[in-house]
């Protein structure tokens, strides 16, 4: 599993969570690897963007993205050179937007995708 210290693109993070909202609640063997990957991207997004734009994450809900990244990264069976790959160009799409302004404001639209997805992980 790529290990975030506790946890791209603003219009990429957007489409990935409006798409893949609906998946979180879907069953398992029903969803595709193009859902599963969007999935775990989301949860990617999700511990990028404690990082970088220090949005607020308990302790506990990090342990539940931890399970569920690794889960999905077994299930689309992916290397850890792959989803380190992965990781690591979200972080830069990230960054990049960061650096561009948006992206970390707490009234704009990635803030309340992320606590919409962290809202999700109760579920």
């Amino acid at each position: 599993m790529v290990r975030c210290t506790r946890m791209a693109g603003l219009a990429p993070a957007l489409v990935s969570f409006f798409g893949a909202a609906a998946l979180w609640a879907a069953p398992a063997a029903a969803q595709s690897a193009a859902e599963l990957r969007a999935r775990l991207t989301d949860l990617y997004r999700v511990t990028i963007s404690q990082d970088i734009c220090a949005f607020p994450l308990s302790d506990a809900q990090a342990d539940v993205v931890t399970q569920r990244i690794d889960d999905l990264e077994t299930r689309l069976d992916l290397s850890e050179a792959q989803a380190q790959k992965l990781y690591d160009e979200l972080e830069a799409q990230m960054k990049t937007q960061k650096e561009s302004g948006g992206l970390c404001d707490p009234e704009g639209a990635w803030s309340r995708a992320y606590a919409k997805l962290v809202d999700d992980l109760k579920k």
